[in-house]
C-alpha cells in the first residue's frame, strides 16, 4: 500500500513554528510547518504525499492516563525513524527514550530505528480502519491518544520502583564500647546501604531487609540509629539533626527485616527485572505478567543485571508468571529453575518450547495457552508429576505424540488438559488408544 516513496526520499518537515504545539488547541488544528521558502498547513501536507502523516509525541510527566492535551504534532513520514525525528526537531529527544503505548496500557519500548508513524498506520489497520485518507486525518486528532500515542523522556513506574536514594554523611562506629566514630558517606538505594570509607576503600554494604533498626539515644550522639545485621554485629549511625533522623528511620523501618517470599510486579510497564529483587534469596513466587521483559540480546550488556537471562539467579522460585511479555521464544533459562512447580508462559508469542524442559521434575502446572505453539518436545512427557496443562489457542494440528504417553493413567498424575482452540480437525485412533 505505502509504496510512493523510498526510504532514501525522506520528506520529514525538519521544524514546526516556535510557538505551535507546545499548548496545541484540540479546536485548532492548523499547525504552520516550516520548509525551505514556503509554508504548508497540515492538509496540505497530507495531499501532497499518501506517505505523509503526523504522530503526537507525549511527554510522560505532564501526561496522565485521562490527559492528552499536552503533546506536540509532529509531521513525518511513514519511512522517518524516531532517529531522524530527535535530530530534526529544534528541541533536545532523546531516541533511546521512546515508547509507544497502546490503549492506555501496555508500554512498548522503541529503537531508533523504528519507524514511528508506520506503526501508527499499522496499528489503525488491525483494528478496521481500511481508508488511507482517514487514516491519515486521525494522525491530528487528540482523541488517537487513547487508542496508541508516543512517549518520550522518563516514564512514570509503579511507587515502589521510584523511592529516591537517600544521601548523607553520617558518623559511623561499630559496636558500642571503646570504637572511634568515623565520618562517611552513606546511600540508601532502594533495600541497600552503601557506606563509603574513602575514595581508595571499597564500600561497606548492608542489605537492609536482613537487618533490625532500632533507636537508641546517647549523650553524645542524640540522634542515633541501630541496625543489627546477621553475621555483621551492631553498627551505629549518628544523624546530623532531628529532621535527617526522622527520615532515615522512617526509610529503614519501611526496608529492614523484610525478607519476603512473595513478589508481584505484574503490568508495571518493565523491561528489566526490579535490581532490589536479587538480594531476596527467599524468594519463592514471582508476578511479573503483562510487562515488557527482554532476553539480553549484545555482549555489550552482559554486566547490567534484570534481563530475563538473570531470572535463574532466583533458585527457590516454585511458582513464575511470565504472562503476556510478548516473548517470542521460549526462556531457555528457565530450565535451570529446579524447584518450580508452576509455570504461566500464557500470551505470549512462543513457537517452540526447548527440550530441556524436561529438567523441571517439579513441575505440576504448566500454562502455554494463547502462543503460537504447534509443537511439543518428546521430553515433555518425562515430567512426570504435572497434573494441569493448558495448550488452548495454539498453532496444533493434532493432539501430540508426547501429550498422549504424558497422560497415560499409569505414569503420570495429570487430571486438566485443554486444548481448546487449536487447529485439530480429527483425533486419530492411535492417540487415543495411548
Amino acid at each position: 500500500m505505502y509504496t510512493q516513496l523510498s526510504p532514501s526520499n525522506d520528506n520529514l518537515i525538519p521544524l514546526w513554528s516556535s510557538n505551535e504545539g507546545e499548548n496545541a488547541d484540540e479546536n485548532n488544528n492548523s499547525l504552520t510547518l516550516n520548509t525551505n521558502n514556503y509554508r504548508l498547513k497540515n492538509d496540505e501536507w497530507l495531499i501532497s504525499d499518501i506517505n505523509n502523516g503526523f504522530i503526537r509525541l507525549y511527554d510522560p510527566i505532564l501526561c496522565g492516563n485521562n490527559n492528552f492535551q499536552r503533546s506536540k504534532l509532529i509531521p513525518c513520514t511513514i519511512w522517518t525513524t524516531v532517529e531522524q525525528i530527535c535530530s530534526r526537531l529544534n528541541r533536545q529527544l532523546n531516541s533511546q527514550t521512546w515508547y509507544v503505548q497502546y490503549n492506555g496500557d501496555r508500554l512498548k519500548h522503541l529503537n531508533s530505528y523504528d519507524k514511528p508513524l508506520f506503526i501508527q498506520y499499522e496499528y489503525l489497520l488491525s483494528i478496521g480502519f481500511n481508508n488511507i485518507k482517514r487514516i491519515q486525518q486521525e494522525g491530528q486528532k487528540h482523541d488517537l491518544g487513547y487508542l496508541i500515542r508516543f512517549l518520550t523522556g522518563r516514564l512514570i513506574f509503579d511507587e515502589k520502583l521510584q523511592e529516591n536514594n537517600l544521601s548523607t554523611y553520617v558518623w559511623i562506629r561499630k559496636g558500642k564500647f571503646r570504637r572511634k566514630w568515623f565520618k562517611r558517606k552513606c546511600i540508601i538505594s532502594n533495600c541497600r546501604l552503601t557506606i563509603y570509607p574513602d575514595a581508595n576503600t571499597n564500600p561497606f554494604v548492608v542489605e537492609l531487609n536482613r537487618a533490625n533498626v532500632e533507636e537508641v539515644r546517647l549523650k553524645e550522639k542524640p540522634y542515633c540509629l541501630k541496625l543489627s545485621v546477621d553475621g555483621h554485629g551492631s553498627l551505629y549511625m549518628a544523624l546530623n539533626n532531628d529532621e535527617e533522623y526522622s527520615q532515615w528511620l522512617k526509610r529503614m523501618r519501611k526496608t529492614t527485616n523484610k525478607v519476603i517470599d512473595i513478589a508481584d510486579y505484574s503490568s508495571s510497564h518493565l523491561e528489566l527485572i526490579p535490581q532490589n529483587l536479587f538480594i531476596n534469596q527467599a524468594l519463592s513466587v514471582l508476578n511479573l505478567r503483562h510487562n515488557n521483559l527482554r532476553l539480553r540480546q549484545t555482549e555489550e550488556y552482559q554486566y547490567t543485571v534484570g534481563w530475563l537471562d538473570d531470572i535463574c539467579r532466583f533458585q527457590n522460585l516454585v511458582s513464575l508468571n511470565l504472562a503476556d511479555n510478548e516473548l517470542k521464544q521460549f526462556p531457555l533459562v528457565i530450565c535451570d529453575l529446579h524447584r518450580l512447580v508452576e509455570l504461566n508462559l500464557a500470551s505470549n508469542r512462543i513457537t517452540t518450547i526447548a527440550p530441556e524442559i524436561e529438567n523441571l521434575q517439579c513441575l505440576e502446572l504448566l500454562h502455554l495457552q494463547n502462543n503460537c505453539i504447534y509443537v511439543l518436545p518428546i521430553e515433555i512427557e518425562n515430567l512426570k508429576r504435572l497434573k494441569d496443562i493448558s495448550l488452548a489457542f495454539n498453532y496444533f494440528k493434532e493432539i501430540p505424540i508426547s501429550l498422549a504417553k504424558l497422560t497415560h493413567i499409569r505414569c503420570s498424575h495429570v487430571t486438566s488438559l485443554f486444548l481448546a482452540g487449536n487447529h485439530i480437525k480429527k483425533i486419530t485412533l492411535q492417540a487415543i488408544k495411548q
